[in-house]
């Protein structure tokens, strides 16, 4: 797979994530059961969201579990993404 596609998709999966919490779902529990969304996925794009300033980690929860808020930055970058998205498709098949 080519380095441009393995980022497109990265960016896929970057911008439902930013979707899913501007939603509400903010922690990786509730992308695993709201959205079907493994752990092994999410808290690398959680990572790489984070890193750019798209997010902000609030303090942990019961359980230790951690949830997140979106920036204006990351809802800026969330409008412009899914834009695109919709006007390019996927960067896979069905399932990307």
């Amino acid at each position: 797979m080519s380095e441009t596609r393995d980022k497109r998709r990265r960016n896929d999966l970057d911008l439902f994530v930013l979707a899913l919490i501007e939603s509400g779902i903010s922690t990786p529990y509730e992308f695993k059961t709201a959205a079907g969304l493994s752990p092994g996925a999410t808290i690398p794009a959680l990572r790489r969201v984070l890193e750019g300033g798209l997010i902000l980690q609030e303090k942990a929860g019961p359980r230790g579990r951690t949830g997140h808020r979106i920036t204006a930055q990351g809802r800026r970058y969330l409008n412009i993404g899914w834009k695109d998205l919709i006007e390019n498709g996927p960067s896979g098949g069905l399932d990307a």
